[in-house]
């Protein structure tokens, strides 16, 4: 089995120009209130690489060839570049925290009660 990844931005593929360049990538999946997270970090010896746009979606699957996981979309929210030898890293969370893409911002944690109601009537209600 070969290790295997996609990365798209904006609905474009990005896979061939990243796995040129791939440092590493990372996908924290976390739980309850935290958001996920993603970080990539590329090689940009040559100072070649168009740096991407804060608030642009990125959308990741990983697996093996023939056996991929979409791992979901996140919000690009870091650009930053360090060196020598020169490296972009770039850091995207799964919920927006301002306008981005299709996206709403994401808001604050809601909660309601309910009484003397059946568990259908509260699914039902959304």
């Amino acid at each position: 089995m070969t290790p295997a990844f996609t990365i798209s931005f904006e609905d474009s593929d990005l896979t061939a120009l990243i796995q040129q360049r791939l440092i590493s990538l990372q996908i924290t999946d976390n739980t309850a209130e935290q958001t996920d997270s993603l970080t990539i970090e590329l090689a940009d010896g040559d100072r070649k690489m168009a740096l991407p746009d804060r608030g642009g979606v990125i959308s990741v699957a990983l697996g093996y060839k023939g056996n991929m996981r979409d791992m979901g979309k996140f919000i690009l929210n870091n650009v930053s570049i360090e060196g020598p030898p020169d490296r972009v890293t770039l850091g995207a969370t799964s919920a927006p925290f301002t306008a981005a893409g299709n996206f709403k911002p994401f808001q604050t944690r809601k909660s309601r009660s309910f009484d003397d109601i059946t568990f259908g009537n509260i699914v039902a209600t959304g």
